[in-house]
Order: structure tokens, then C-alpha cells, then sequence
């Protein structure tokens, strides 16, 4: 259906048909004809198995917004919505709310807008089925977030629901059960009906916010933001919390994650606001993990790298934006091939990005603008003071090794980057020069303030191995050291030190007679 739009028509009809009519605990019967073929006039009832009747209904997913004509969505679909398996009734969501063509009747029960009232009614009175509305819930708010009634629906009745799913206690709702055993098979355990319901009610706020913010005007996101606001920093501290619970299980956790990185698109604009040190410090814990989580990170920071998925057009009508410096960081800290990968491509991306954008600013005469305002957004070596920052927060004292380890990751890709005539060795040195001089901003400990020169040192030992020949050290068109000041400033002088450890004067006052 996606390579071939034209075939979606005729396939359509005998494909819902193997649906209409059967609802989703019924089964259609079929003229079956077996091999030995001397009992012709057999007529026997088949089941549309589970496996099928997902097989058909991703097809109508796919298929339903090419459908032309006279042709309509099958019946059953709403009752997969309500009755179906989770997966089963996002497809049926997903094909209605895909669905381009058009019904004889507003109030039909196969409208996305009326559906998701039905399904938020229903979800109001905590039924069995709750983790299928959930998901069929997330399907028409994904595919369905320009529809203003849809967003309105959702909003008043889901994200109550949901918000209260979220915050019930972690350790008495993140267990798992034993799955049952098959011969031959070892058994593992599975997550339970509440966790999947925790992880669902996740995927739907940040579906929710997704499409509420990422082609919306700045005055209505500014408006969103402030209505949700409370409720944006409670979902931010729960993921935060989730994807490092050790209590928590493997669904949950991988969902928190991933979700984390949904919201940290450029296009949101949440993360100056919303994303603490603190929340990506944590978030960088869970991906350097080696494990199922990290190579889901690893895949969604590659489609937000070349735009599919959620990040892709078919998902939002806006064009995608740069990744913030800040977050590109976090991934190139991590020692794994996958990521490092992933770094070099966004590190080529950046350059491209920014070397376009400086042509164009000469060829206008607004060089200036670039240099105050997108170099060091855009300039691949300006994550350099980022990573120092988060190093200061992670490293231990005396973890030599895995410092060592995290800057080879960081400094590498930028260098080969340029190839052999790579000649941004000499900034690079420079900033790790400079940032050595300083302190993180708003931290006292003596631990964290004598991390930033053994980092500094530790980074001018690894670019000086990587010099090769006399033009790595050329001087590199980059302008001045800048970092932010919000991460960093000053540190004392000895001299200022020493004078603050003196014992101050007692204090004293004139007696008068």
C-alpha cells in the first residue's frame, strides 16, 4: 500500500470484507478447498485468527488514506476499537482515523470525532478493556492531532485518565507475571496488564503534545504551554523516574526513554524549559546502558537525524529542525559503534547545515547575524563545552579510564569529520584550554569544581595524538572560545582563594563614653 498508492482501491473491499460483519469476536466462514479435492461441496467455518486479523488490519492502516471511491471502512473496526487486543485496535484506530474518504453521516460511529468521544466515555468507568482504549486513543490522536475537536475530546477526558495512571505507586504497579510455559521454550516474565497501562498512558501524552505543539502557531504553543505547564513538569519528573527505576519493567522503562527523546525534538521547544541538567543526566545514564533501551534510543535518534518516523513529514507538515547541541552530546559520549554511527552522520549534518547557512548569510551581507546567533548553535565543535559539562556531573573522581573512553567518543568523530586535512584540532585545543579555567555554574562541591581541568587535561592528551601533521594545527576559522554561561563561569583566582580560606577579623564596634 505504501510503494503502490493506486492498488490500495481494489485491495480495500476484499480485505475489510474478511472484517464487516464480524465484529471482533466473531468469525467470518470461507468455502475452503483442500489439496485432495474429492469432497468439493465442503463447506467448513475457519477462524480469523489473532496473528490474521492484525496482518489484515496493519494493511488498512497502511492502505486507508489512498482509498478512493465508493468504498468505506468496515463496521467491525469500532468493535475491534473497543473489544480487539491493544495492537489490534490501534490498527482499526489508526485505519478510521487515516481514512480520506468520505461518510454518508456526521454522527456515523465510524467518524474519528465521534469514536474517540464513544472511547473516552467508555474509558471514564475503568473498564477491563482499558489498555485497547488507550491504545486506540493514541492512534486517532496521532493521526488525527489537526482535527481541533479530536485534540479537544482528547484533552478533557484522556488526559485525566491517563495522568492518573502515571502517578499510582511504581513499585506496587511495576511488577511482571510469569508467562505461560511452552514445551521447548523457556519461560520469561511478562509485563503486567497495569504496567502496559502505565506505558500506554505515556506514549499518549507525548503523542498529545507532539501534535499540539509541533505545527501549531508560537502563540498557541505559548498558550498550550501555559495551561499544561504543571502537568509537563510532572510528566517529564515520572519519565525521568520510570526510565531509571530498576523496579520498573522492560516495557515501561524503554517506553519512558524513548518518549524522553520524542519530547526533546527541536520543534517543541520544551527542553530549555522543561529538561533540567539533572533529567538529562539521568537520561544519559539510561543510554549508556547496553541493552534493548540503547538500541531503541540509538534508532530514534536516527530517524530524528533524517527525518522519519514521528519526525517525518507524514507526521507533521513543519520541516524538521537541527538537534539541540545539548542533546546531540548526550549520544556522543557512549562507547558503542551503533551511536558512533549515528554521531558521525549528525555531525556531517550539522557541518552541512551550518556551512549552508553561513554561504548564505555572506552572499546577503548578514555574517554577523550568523556569528552572534546560529554558530554556536550549529557549529559541531560547540558541543564540545556541553559534554564537558555533563562529564563534570557523571565522572567519579578517580574513573580515569572511562573519561578517557567518553572524550576518544567525543573528539573523534568531530576531527574525522574533515578528513586528512582536518584542521580544527587547534580550536578544539583551545576550548578544552579554556573551558579547564572554569567552574560549573551554581556548584560549590569541591569534587565537581576540580573535575573541569582534569577533564581540560585529559582532552588536550587525546588531540594531541590525533595530530598527524603540521596542517592539523592550523588556525581554525571559528572566531572566539564561547561557551554558555549558563553551564559555566569563572573560577576563582589563587590569590582569591587563599585570601577567602584566611580567618576574617572579628568584628567590633566604637564604645562611646
Amino acid at each position: 500500500a505504501l510503494s503502490y498508492p493506486k492498488l490500495a482501491t481494489p485491495a480495500w473491499k476484499p480485505l475489510a470484507s474478511l472484517l464487516d460483519g464480524q465484529g471482533a469476536g466473531k468469525h467470518p466462514k470461507k468455502r475452503s478447498r483442500g489439496f485432495d479435492s474429492s469432497d468439493d461441496g465442503a463447506v467448513e467455518e475457519e477462524h480469523l485468527e489473532d496473528d490474521q486479523k492484525g496482518t489484515v488490519l496493519s494493511i488498512l492502516a497502511a492502505a486507508s488514506p489512498f482509498v478512493s471511491g465508493d468504498s468505506a471502512p468496515p463496521l467491525a473496526l469500532v468493535d475491534i476499537c473497543q473489544e480487539g487486543s491493544p495492537s489490534q485496535a490501534r490498527n482499526a484506530a489508526e485505519a478510521l482515523a487515516r481514512f480520506r474518504g468520505t461518510l454518508d453521516d456526521e454522527d456515523d460511529e465510524r467518524d474519528p470525532t465521534k469514536l474517540l468521544y464513544t472511547l473516552s466515555g467508555e474509558l471514564s468507568l475503568q473498564p477491563r478493556n482499558s489498555l485497547s482504549l488507550v491504545s486506540a486513543i493514541v492512534a486517532l490522536v496521532e493521526f488525527g492531532g489537526s482535527n481541533d475537536k479530536i485534540m479537544e475530546i482528547a484533552g478533557d477526558d484522556a488526559w485525566g485518565y491517563c495522568m492518573k495512571a502515571i502517578q499510582k505507586d511504581v513499585d506496587r504497579r511495576m511488577s511482571t507475571t510469569p508467562s505461560k510455559r511452552k514445551r521447548g521454550s523457556s519461560s520469561s516474565p511478562q509485563p503486567t496488564n497495569s504496567s502496559l497501562i502505565v506505558a500506554s498512558a505515556i506514549e499518549f501524552f507525548v503523542t498529545y503534545i507532539r501534535a499540539s505543539l509541533v505545527s501549531d502557531s508560537a502563540e498557541e504553543k505559548a498558550e498550550f504551554v501555559l495551561k499544561r505547564g504543571e502537568d509537563l513538569k510532572r510528566i517529564f519528573a515520572r519519565l525521568t523516574k520510570f526510565m531509571n527505576s530498576e523496579k520498573a519493567p522492560d516495557v515501561v522503562r524503554k517506553t519512558s526513554a524513548v518518549q524522553f527523546c520524542r519530547l526533546c525534538d527541536t520543534r517543541l521547544g520544551l527542553t530549555e524549559k522543561f529538561v533540567s541538567d539533572s533529567l538529562l543526566e539521568a537520561f544519559s545514564k539510561v543510554l549508556s546502558e547496553r541493552s534493548q533501551i540503547q538500541d531503541s534510543l540509538v534508532h530514534e535518534y536516527r530517524c530524528f537525524l533524517t527525518g522519519r518516523g514521528v519526525f517525518g513529514s507524514e507526521a507533521s507538515p513543519r520541516p524538521n529542525q537541527a538537534p539541540s547541541l545539548q542533546f546531540v552530546a548526550l549520544f556522543m559520549l557512549v562507547d558503542s559503534k551503533l551511536i558512533k554511527d549515528a554521531a558521525e552522520q549528525s555531525i556531517k549534518e550539522l557541518r552541512a547545515t551550518s556551512d549552508n547557512l553561513l554561504a548564505q548569510c555572506r552572499a546577503t551581507g548578514k555574517e554577523l547575524m550568523f556569528e552572534r546567533r546560529y554558530r554556536t548553535k550549529l557549529m559541531p565543535e560547540f558541543i564540545v563545552p556541553y559534554a564537558f559539562h555533563l562529564l563534570a556531573r557523571i565522572t567519579e573522581k578517580d574513573d580515569n579510564r572511562t573519561l578517557r573512553k567518553r572524550l576518544k567518543c567525543l573528539f573523534e568523530p568531530l576531527v574525522q569529520s574533515l578528513g586528512d586535512a582536518a584542521n580544527n584540532i587547534s580550536f578544539l585545543l583551545q576550548m578544552a584550554t579554556v573551558l579547564g579555567t572554569l567552574r560549573l555554574q551554581g556548584c560549590k562541591g569541591e569534587s565537581t569544581e576540580n573535575m573541569l581541568p582534569k577533564i581540560s587535561q585529559n582532552a588536550r592528551d587525546i588531540l594531541m595524538k590525533m595530530v598527524k601533521k603540521d596542517s592539523h594545527l592550523s588556525p581554525y576559522p571559528a572566531g572566539q572560545i564561547l561557551y554558555p554561561p549558563s553551564l559555566f563561569e569563572k573560577a576563582p583566582l589563587q590569590s582569591e582563594i587563599e585570601a577567602a580560606a584566611k580567618p576574617a577579623l572579628p568584628a567590633f564596634s566604637i564604645l562611646k563614653s
